[in-house]
């Protein structure tokens, strides 16, 4: 809490979280226009994104798998070379 501007009760605490909710999403859409006009490419696209992060996990041998193939990207001389498997 600084300089008391905590909330005086409950009722206070719940309008301050609705504010900071307003503001919060009003700025991700401000930011996020792409998602105001074509709704349904943002989603399609944020699921597949989901999916791959998701493959990765589950296909991934540890936390290190991915440090090796970057590993591999970064020092193999030749960029023609395939990185990923």
């Amino acid at each position: 809490m600084v300089g008391g501007a905590g909330a005086r009760d409950s009722g206070d605490a719940l309008r301050r979280i609705a504010i900071a909710a307003a503001v919060s999403g009003a700025v991700f859409f401000l930011l996020s226009p792409f998602i105001l006009v074509e709704p349904g490419t943002a989603l399609r696209d944020i699921g597949a994104n989901r999916q791959i992060v998701v493959d990765r996990a589950v296909n991934s041998v540890g936390y290190l798998a991915g440090a090796a193939a970057m590993e591999r990207c970064c020092w193999t001389p030749s960029a023609s070379r395939r990185c990923w498997r």
